[in-house]
């Protein structure tokens, strides 16, 4: 495995580049988007050119976050780019977007599970979210975190933390958020744009997936499953938060989102409440995250890769009671 970069070799390895596309994780959350963003601003300050994009629409929910307009949804990276930046994401297939992986390039994270595949690796797995890395890049860099990019960087650390209800919610990250707060960020209006004013659409899709809710292992893992068809019928992909739905009935220890975003292609979401390392298990199917948060990618129909990612699973939860 290749040794973890400090945040000097990437400030070095910046040094002589001007121009980049940054990228992270496909589904991107406010992590992933707010981290983008700010970086995105902080590079401009010190010069620097930059494209955000993503490989599906800017999901509706974060269309207010400032500079959203500079995200660019694309399949594949433009020809005449040299250098890319992956912000929460932990491999170049994870980001939803082709040609990352023929760039010079720089992964920026905060997930214990990474393929460290980049030119420059920077991993600091005791960040609440990858929004706290990027601020002490930009710090690095001499960019001056305004009231714009206040607002993004305590989106990043509001929503990975699960609006700080995780585990991962330190004092490090709440005095992250109150700094952000001095800076211009609005804790209120930030909550009613994140977790409010929802279109009726995801109300709806939201009661597809709970409808088709299941549990197994003696009640000990619940799973979801939402095929492309409810995709397509109620007209949006925003399933954010819908896992924890599952993890949080009484008894339930790991919750699983089934997502067929594509015809024969499930995007899974995994939860715990510690007893199964879920980043572990995603990792084994090219994904990662979390020890109690993760995702990954698979093809194939709901009923294999369904019976299959369970079966795993329960017996990972079966050799920790075992254990």
């Amino acid at each position: 495995m290749k040794p973890l970069d400090s945040l000097e070799r990437v400030v070095e390895w910046l040094g002589p580049r001007d121009d980049f596309v940054i990228a992270s994780h496909a589904d991107p959350d406010g992590d992933s988007l707010g981290s983008s963003l700010a970086l995105a601003m902080g590079l401009e300050q010190v010069g620097k050119r930059s494209t955000v994009v993503i490989g599906q629409p800017l999901p509706r929910r974060y269309r207010w976050l400032p500079g959203s307009s500079r995200v660019v949804s694309v399949e594949r990276i433009p020809t005449d780019t040299r250098a890319s930046i992956l912000v929460e994401c932990s491999e170049f297939g994870r980001s939803g977007v082709l040609g990352l992986d023929t760039l010079e390039s720089l992964n920026i994270d905060h997930h214990t599970k990474n393929g460290m595949y980049a030119e420059v690796n920077w991993i600091d797995p005791s960040a609440a979210a990858t929004g706290m890395m990027v601020r002490d890049l930009t710090d690095a860099l001499g960019a001056e975190v305004t009231a714009p990019m206040a607002t993004l960087l305590y989106v990043a650390v509001l929503t990975d933390t699960g609006s700080f209800h995780h585990s991962n919610t330190d004092a490090r990250a709440m005095a992250f958020a109150s700094d952000m707060l001095a800076r211009g960020a609005n804790a209120s209006e930030i909550a009613e744009q994140v977790y409010g004013d929802y279109p009726a659409a995801r109300i709806h899709l939201m009661g597809d997936a709970l409808s088709s809710l299941k549990r197994m292992a003696a009640g000990r893992i619940a799973f979801m499953y939402l095929p492309f068809s409810a995709f397509e019928r109620r007209g949006t992909r925003d399933t954010e938060a819908f896992v924890n739905h599952a993890q949080g009935i009484d008894g339930v220890q790991v919750s699983l989102l089934f997502k067929e975003v594509d015809p024969g292609v499930l995007r899974i979401s995994l939860r715990s409440d510690g007893s199964v390392d879920v980043a572990e298990v995603a990792s084994h199917h090219g994904g990662g995250g979390h020890p109690r948060a993760a995702g990954c990618q698979i093809e194939g129909a709901f009923e294999q890769v369904g019976d299959r990612l369970l079966n795993e699973v329960h017996e990972v939860l079966e050799e920790g009671i075992g254990g």
